[in-house]
């Protein structure tokens, strides 16, 4: 059995756009509570909100979230399976244990860039590709 890929997920420029006024939230992204909602019910993922939101900010975007009906399995912690991988625990947890980070900044700067690159359909390839060579690897095995 493969151990779950943890993706940890931002907020601001990923689930929704970036608000013109922060910490007011933006708009829901075409697709991603589709595709969000098929990774959270995929055994093979963990889902963690990942944002540098906090304190009120945090609160806005978790209940606009649970308005809008998308669950992770953790916000803005290590799931516990990654904790016992890493002999770490929430106190000692650094920010770098991880899984696949989906953040606009990085895919911005990956196609050189360009805003608004998000896009859900192609997110949702790309993790089930990644469980795919993840399968083949312990099949080889």
């Amino acid at each position: 059995m493969i151990s779950k890929i943890n993706l940890l997920v931002d907020f601001d420029g990923v689930i929704c756009t970036e608000p013109e006024n922060f910490p007011e939230i933006g708009k829901l992204r075409q697709d991603a509570k589709e595709y969000l909602e098929l990774l959270y019910n995929n055994e093979n993922f963990t889902l963690t909100l990942h944002t540098c939101r906090s304190d009120k900010a945090f609160d806005m975007a978790k209940e606009f979230l649970e308005k809008e009906g998308i669950k992770f399995h953790y916000y803005n912690e290590h799931p516990q399976h990654i904790l016992e991988k890493y002999g770490k625990t929430k106190e000692n947890a650094s920010r770098k244990l991880s899984g696949i980070f989906i953040d606009n900044q990085s895919l911005e700067h990956a196609v050189n860039g360009l805003e608004n690159m998000i896009e859900w359909r192609l997110i949702y390839q790309m993790a089930l590709k990644l469980i795919k060579n993840e399968l083949g690897k312990h099949n080889c095995s």
